[in-house]
């Protein structure tokens, strides 16, 4: 939605404002209370910050009538639209996009209302005005020890520069744009940065098997999985609904937890070795065997009565 407006600024210029219904996207719909004052105060999206930022006002609908003018538009790109798609065999974005630059035009001339006013509610963008770095997500994240940035699944690892060694410690804007880059920038500007490798998660519940990569993890890791390789899941019994055998990536991360405390690895050296959470890590350490999930509760049917 922001690559949209952006290409609208770009075109016609700055809006004055922009009436929308009161979607989360547009603004947040629950309070946040900060503890140092007791008052709730209302964070700002996406969307939000960015409009605020280039000076456009944001008129959220309040009226039945207002929602139905929202709900109307919404209709027509998700009925009509589809139609026109569909009839001209449109198959990727840019074909889709050449589509509008026919369809608004027309659509506009058979239901466009004639405004009251005919000035222009469109000022002109400042040429030093930045959209690029306005018109994308900002996320404030805070410097990790070993002078990363985490967002997601990637980590950005801070270059030294001649301001400072280190940015440990301290908070920076995070930029996501369009493409997925990431931009790190502080009160000083833009720091230099790189793509980290990804840290083994061994255990992580992903498609991949811990065992699809043996040469990237540890020996003595690579042989629990060696010898658990051959572990299956003995069939129950019908009427033993209380017999529970632990699956192979629970008996793998049993084994792997108490080989690490074999190794005297704190909690926090464990789950970060093992790509788990603390809570988990604790809970494997504590126990004399591998958990298991508790069987489902089976349905009671109720008895027949002649």
């Amino acid at each position: 939605m922001l690559a949209e407006r952006e290409g609208i600024i770009r075109r016609r210029g700055v809006p004055l404002a922009i009436y929308t219904d009161r979607h989360s996207v547009f603004k947040h719909t629950r309070p946040v209370f900060r503890p140092r004052d007791g008052a709730g105060s209302r964070r700002q999206t996406q969307f939000s910050r960015a409009m605020k930022q280039l000076g456009i006002s944001m008129i959220l609908a309040r009226s039945p009538q207002g929602k139905g003018r929202v709900e109307k538009m919404a209709g027509t790109f998700q009925d009509r639209l589809v139609s026109e798609l569909r009839l001209a065999g449109v198959s990727n974005m840019n074909e889709a996009n050449r589509l509008l630059e026919d369809f608004l035009p027309r659509f506009n001339m058979r239901f466009g209302v004639s405004p009251s006013q005919l000035e222009s509610a469109y000022r002109r963008a400042s040429p030093e005005l930045d959209l690029a770095t306005i018109l994308c997500c900002h996320h404030i994240r805070k410097v990790s020890r070993d002078n990363t940035v985490r967002y997601g699944w990637r980590t950005l690892q801070l270059l030294p520069d001649s301001r400072r060694q280190s940015y440990a410690g301290i908070r920076v804007l995070l930029r996501e744009y369009h493409d997925g880059k990431l931009e790190v920038v502080s009160d000083a500007g833009i720091i230099d940065a790189e793509e980290a490798p990804h840290k083994p998660r061994y255990f992580a519940a992903s498609s991949q098997k811990p065992d699809d990569d043996p040469g990237s993890i540890p020996q003595w890791l690579e042989s629990i999985l060696r010898q658990k390789s051959d572990f299956k899941e003995s069939s129950i019994p019908p009427g033993a609904t209380t017999i529970r055998r632990p699956t192979i990536r629970q008996q793998a991360r049993w084994d792997a937890v108490q080989e690490a405390r074999g190794r005297s690895l704190s909690e926090r050296a464990t789950a970060r070795l093992l790509g788990m959470s603390r809570k988990t890590v604790r809970r494997y350490r504590s126990t004399v065997s591998p958990p298991v999930n508790r069987p489902r509760r089976s349905a009671k049917t109720p008895a027949l009565t002649t």
